[in-house]
């Protein structure tokens, strides 16, 4: 059984979170040891993160967020793809254990383009409340999630620094 996500949570009426019982939090220590945004973080480390997350899925088409819109969270896909538009143009498409909002969850700042579910998809959220209880709990934690981001959007401001320089 799942439910609606409530406007506390992430503010989107479409997503349905994942049911939370004891099966979950093993399944969401599964989920999160398969992104590779995580692979330096050891068992331990991950039984700790699956308690600050929480899991959702939603319907094929629907917005996960929204260019220009401000919220507080980051995603972790598990299962599906999900593409992300600038307008009506087509930047990319974000693949099972790949990630998407994490700047937007950081600096507080709107995001810079738009996502959305081309298939039924399953993924990971982690809102900045959450990120500030790891932070509050287990600041060493916080700090190699941070580290993990961080270098994340540096492999991708240099993919995009390279794209930049074969279009001039």
């Amino acid at each position: 059984m799942s439910k609606i996500l409530s406007g506390n949570d992430s503010g989107r009426p479409n997503f349905h979170e994942l049911t939370n019982d004891a099966s979950l939090h093993k399944q969401l220590c599964s989920m999160l040891d398969r992104v590779p945004l995580l692979q330096e973080f050891d068992h331990d480390e991950i039984e700790c993160l699956a308690n600050y997350c929480s899991a959702y899925k939603v319907a094929h088409s629907v917005k996960i967020f929204v260019e220009g819109d401000r919220s507080n969270y980051m995603c972790l896909l598990i299962e599906g793809y999900v593409a992300l538009m600038k307008g009506n143009k087509q930047l990319g498409t974000v693949r099972e254990g790949r990630t998407m909002g994490e700047m937007s969850m950081l600096d507080g700042l709107p995001y810079s383009a738009t996502a959305i579910s081309a298939v039924d998809a399953r993924f990971i959220l982690i809102t900045r409340k959450q990120f500030d209880a790891i932070e509050q709990d287990h600041p060493r934690i916080a700090v190699k999630l941070l580290h993990a981001i961080g270098k994340l959007m540096s492999i991708r401001l240099r993919e995009t620094t390279d794209l930049l320089l074969d279009r001039l």
